[in-house]
């Protein structure tokens, strides 16, 4: 999507309202428009990036930073007793928006919100061949 369609371009361009919780250097820090659970923030970059994988490094420590203090805040003002922290990268991953961006999900014992994971069978000689594959590709 060229950067000039991107919602959050234009978000962070002012041509979009938001609710601005939070700005750094490389990214900004709103409210969810759609949100998940009371409190849900995303961070995402102010350059367009189509995901995680294009971010750059100083891109990715900011964020990092953001999430941590985007999450202390929602506990202390929500009192929310855990916190998601969230990266979808790629459409099959359940990204939406192809510009990086990160949610900060409050939870609470009564919310809807679901997210699982199933498990795979994997020998530990498979998983030692692809760590090794992947150590290599590092």
């Amino acid at each position: 999507m060229p950067a000039n369609d991107c919602i959050f371009c234009k978000i962070v361009s002012g041509e979009l309202p938001c609710h601005k919780v939070d700005e750094g250097e490389h990214t900004i820090t709103i409210m969810d428009a759609f949100p998940a659970t009371r409190g849900h923030m995303l961070v995402i970059t102010k350059q367009h990036r189509t995901d995680v994988l294009e971010m750059t490094d100083a891109e990715l420590a900011e964020t990092n930073i953001q999430l941590k203090k985007a999450a202390a805040a929602v506990r202390a003002v929500t009192n929310c007793p855990a916190i998601n922290l969230l990266n979808n990268c790629g459409a099959l991953a359940g990204q939406m928006v192809f510009h990086a961006h990160f949610h900060v999900i409050p939870r609470y014992e009564t919310d809807q919100f679901q997210l699982r994971f199933s498990k795979i069978q994997s020998s530990d000689d498979e998983k030692a061949a692809l760590a090794a594959q992947i150590k290599n590709s590092l």
